[in-house]
C-alpha cells in the first residue's frame, strides 16, 4: 500500500471515529452560596481540601512571575504557604473580602 493511500485510510478512519465519539455529559457541581458571616480560610492545614473546588486559570506571564517572587520571598523567610496554589488562593480572598 502505498503511503498516500496508507494516509487516506487512516484519515477517514479518525474522521469516523470523530462522528461516532460523543462525549459524556460532564456533572454539574452545585457551587453553595457564602453565608455573609462566614469568614472565608484561603489555605487550610496541609491534607484538608474540605469542600474545595479544583480550577484551572491562564495568567499573563507577568503576573505569574509576580507570584513566583513571591513564592520565593516566602520560601527564604521561612513563612508558611510557600506555594503557587496558597499565593493565587489567598489574593483571590483578600480581593473578594
Amino acid at each position: 500500500m502505498s503511503n498516500k493511500a496508507r494516509l487516506t485510510a487512516l484519515a477517514s478512519q479518525l474522521t469516523q471515529n470523530q462522528k461516532s465519539a460523543e462525549p459524556e455529559p460532564q456533572p454539574v457541581r452545585e457551587v453553595p452560596p457564602v453565608p455573609e458571616t462566614r469568614e472565608l480560610i484561603a489555605n487550610r492545614p496541609h491534607g484538608d481540601k474540605g469542600d474545595h473546588i479544583k480550577i484551572t486559570v491562564t495568567l499573563p506571564p507577568e503576573v505569574y512571575a509576580l507570584i513566583a517572587q513571591e513564592v520565593t520571598r516566602r520560601k527564604l523567610a521561612k513563612e508558611p504557604n510557600p506555594q503557587l496554589s496558597a499565593v493565587i488562593r489567598e489574593a483571590v480572598v483578600a480581593h473578594f473580602s
